[in-house]
């Protein structure tokens, strides 16, 4: 029901149901049902429309204790994630890829010091552009969001946009990291029906920051603190990150059996990739005959359930755009794991094929008919009863 006061669309006061949504919609909504209090960043394509959003219901927003709307510049707007950790209000730092460069200064040391301030979460959502089709250089900001340790989030689905923000502000929280979430062209610009849950409103009144919350030796960056920092994000925060993405099942194996045989193959996916592939499967008639292991977390991954996705398969195809960033973490993984006698031998695939076979490409970005071809290659070299 529409509240009195400023009109606000009403698809985003819906707290049961279903309905439609854009991508950076998706984000909106998930940001109030994640009940996030502070919204920061720089307009830039493919999420310029959240900060639409932001200046159209500003009166809204502010009248229900958010504080939304767009910086200077994307590093101002870390430095808001970083000044609302310091109240310990929830906060959200929101980008196109680009972006992350003018902002990684800051969101670096605030990584480094987020655990001085406990019961807050923060998130950098990031826009990026595989194909460059609306921004300078072909994107992908995962090498440089591991770069600032922080843990990474690809949604795939509608669903998952939406319902991704509230799981990074959980993950935040859980591992007391900055948390990375990305989402690209075609996810921001595409369209989805979800579910919808109840919104989440900050509480109204003046607060005073007590500064002996804050743990003074954890929230400065400098040296020699800054040393055993970055051991803490290492040993402690990283591990965190992990367990909370077994937990909340982020991480997922589909179309896998418990028969003790091996598949000939096995897929490990994220984000807008996924749905290439179930697509691809789909129109060649293979639906649910290759288990897939569909990462919602790609960093750090999870090497427990990879070693367990690669014991039950003979090979492992890794379809993801861009640079071999999965493909890395996997072979690292299973080399391992090989090595210490915990798997057997498991063939790794992805940017290169078989048979010098053309892989999934590192330049430009995936579409459904490329994918298609490639996995319609891997599913010739499979016995017929494999399939």
């Amino acid at each position: 029901m529409q509240s009195e006061g400023p009109y606000v669309d009403e698809r985003f006061l819906k707290g049961k149901g279903y309905d439609v949504f854009n991508g950076n919609e998706l984000i909106v909504k998930g940001a109030l049902e994640a009940g996030i209090t502070i919204a920061s960043g720089y307009m830039g394509s493919p999420l310029a429309e959240f900060f639409t959003f932001a200046e159209n219901y500003r009166e809204w927003l502010k009248a229900r204790g958010f504080f939304w709307g767009a910086a200077k510049n994307e590093a101002e707007g870390a430095a808001r994630l970083n000044g609302a950790r310091v109240a310990g209000r929830d906060a959200m730092a929101v980008m196109k890829s680009v972006g992350l460069n003018v902002a990684s200064d800051p969101l670096e040391i605030s990584n480094y010091q987020a655990a001085a301030t406990s019961g807050w979460g923060g998130i950098v959502v990031v826009g990026d552009d595989p194909h460059a089709s609306s921004t300078q250089v072909a994107s992908s900001s995962r090498l440089l969001l591991r770069k600032l340790k922080m843990p990474i989030l690809e949604p795939s689905t509608p669903q998952e946009v939406k319902d991704f923000i509230g799981a990074a502000l959980e993950l935040s929280r859980a591992s007391q990291l900055i948390v990375g979430y990305l989402i690209q062209t075609y996810q921001a610009d595409g369209v989805g029906c979800v579910e919808l849950y109840e919104n989440k409103y900050p509480a109204l009144g003046e607060e005073r920051i007590d500064i002996d919350r804050i743990d003074q030796m954890k929230g400065t960056s400098l040296p020699p603190v800054t040393a055993e920092l970055e051991k803490d994000i290492i040993l402690r925060r990283m591990p965190q990150a992990v367990r909370y993405a077994r937990e909340r099942g982020l991480n997922m194996v589909l179309h896998g059996d418990s028969q003790e045989k091996r598949r000939e193959v096995g897929f490990v996916t994220s984000g807008l990739a996924f749905n290439y592939l179930e697509h691809a499967l789909h129109i060649l008639g293979l639906d649910g005959r290759f288990p897939i292991l569909k990462l919602g977390m790609v960093y750090p991954i999870d090497e427990e359930v990879v070693k367990s996705f690669a014991r039950s398969v003979n090979a492992i195809y890794v379809l993801e755009e861009k640079e071999p960033f999965i493909e890395s973490d996997v072979c690292y993984v299973l080399k391992n794991a090989y090595q210490e006698g915990e798997i057997e031998y498991v063939e790794v695939w992805g940017k290169k094929f078989p048979e010098r076979w053309a892989g999934f490409p590192e330049y430009g970005g995936l579409d459904p008919t490329m994918v298609m071809e490639r996995v319609g290659r891997v599913v010739l070299r499979l016995p017929i009863s494999s399939w």
